[in-house]
């Protein structure tokens, strides 16, 4: 008669999970959570509503931001066009004026000759003027001398301040006065006839010769003796300043001696406010 196995002995690991399951909380925790049960949701509800009032406003006053700096941008944008256009406007007048110019003293020198005439007195008088205009820039001119290149330094060298090897408005009027100094006799700055009334200044960082801005490489031609002007204008006072500036602030620089012509264009003269000719040529202005 078959005899029956008997029953396997209780796993203790399985007692252990099911004792884990079935006391997971003790009494007093659970009778804790049982009194809570009661003020439990009015509270987290409580807690929830403020989370989200506090979310909106913040979200709210986000969105007021985003909108106020895109209206602030469209505003600076708006202004920056609108400036673009009437500088481009006032670019296009100055050409027409200075073109006008141009022309205006074309006809004066030939009313002035022939004002003047042909006679010797006459004649002497055209000359003198003509070499005055020279002097003051006001008459075009050509030929040999000298061009002067000058540009900013490596701002990796002065330990990467832009601002210490940048050119300035001073170096180039160093430079203009050596040119003087060498024997030149007529000098330009990128274009810009240097006259009796020339300033060269500088409104921030921008330079301005006769109130017209330029930029580098900053190109200084001079008329005068090509076989001399050059060396001359590096034992002048403005050569010893831009070896200065090369060793202080690697400011760059070169000049050459040019054969050939040199092209430069007269400059208005501007209006007289202080000095008038006197009376009598011969008496003393004291």
């Amino acid at each position: 008669m078959p005899t029956q196995a008997p029953p396997a002995a209780p796993d203790p690991s399985a007692a252990l999970v099911e004792r884990i399951a079935s006391d997971a909380l003790n009494p007093s925790y659970r009778g804790r959570t049982k009194a809570r049960a009661g003020t439990g949701p009015t509270r987290s509800g409580h807690g929830i509503y403020v989370t989200v009032l506090a979310v909106a406003v913040v979200g709210l006053l986000l969105g007021i931001l985003v909108v106020a700096a895109q209206q602030r941008a469209e505003s600076v944008d708006s202004e920056r066009s609108s400036l673009v256009v009437l500088a481009a406007q006032a670019r296009d007048e100055v050409e027409v004026l200075q073109s006008r110019v141009s022309e205006l003293d074309a006809e004066v020198r030939t009313l002035r000759e022939a004002a003047l005439g042909s006679q010797r007195t006459g004649t002497q008088d055209a000359e003198r003027i003509q070499r005055l205009g020279i002097s003051a820039g006001v008459v075009p001119v050509v030929g040999p001398g000298a061009r002067v290149v000058v540009t900013d330094g490596d701002p990796a060298v002065r330990g990467g301040d832009e601002a210490l090897s940048r050119v300035l408005d001073i170096d180039l009027q160093q430079v203009v006065n050596g040119l003087w100094e060498a024997g030149a006799e007529s000098v330009q700055v990128n274009g810009q006839r240097v006259g009796v009334l020339t300033a060269i200044r500088s409104v921030q960082d921008v330079i301005l010769v006769n109130y017209s801005p330029v930029v580098g490489p900053y190109s200084v031609t001079a008329i005068g003796d090509p076989r001399t002007l050059a060396t001359d204008f590096l034992r002048s006072s403005g050569g010893d300043w831009l070896q200065a500036v090369n060793v202080s602030a690697g400011i760059q620089f070169g000049i050459d001696s040019v054969a050939d012509d040199l092209p430069m264009t007269g400059a208005p003269a501007g209006s007289l406010r202080y000095a008038v000719p006197l009376s009598d040529p011969v008496a003393d202005p004291s």
